[in-house]
């Protein structure tokens, strides 16, 4: 599987779960979702064949403070790591 099939799976489980995924640089994407119009996280996603990583770059309306953030996110990004693994798996098998 290429880098470009893994970003793509990344793109759509990600849209599927109501995020936008945009490409940064090879490897790394950004995601922001926004919620209730006034509610918004952007994670940076690195990734590469063998590892993927999601990280808080800001918030909106979270209750951001240092190394803590609302709860609720948390649930959002684990939904997303689980549907991103699902699509990568899926396509692998496809392969």
């Amino acid at each position: 599987m290429s880098e470009d099939d893994i970003a793509e799976a990344i793109r759509s489980a990600g849209a599927r779960s109501g995020w936008d995924i945009r490409p940064q640089e090879p490897g790394v994407l950004e995601g922001t979702r926004r919620w209730h119009g006034r509610h918004r996280a952007v994670v940076r996603i690195t990734h590469d064949r063998q590892s993927l990583t999601i990280r808080l770059v800001r918030s909106d309306n979270l209750l951001q403070e240092g190394n803590r953030v609302h709860v609720a996110y948390n649930d959002w990004v684990r939904k997303l790591e689980r549907d991103v693994l699902e699509a990568i798996n899926g396509a692998r098998e496809r392969l």
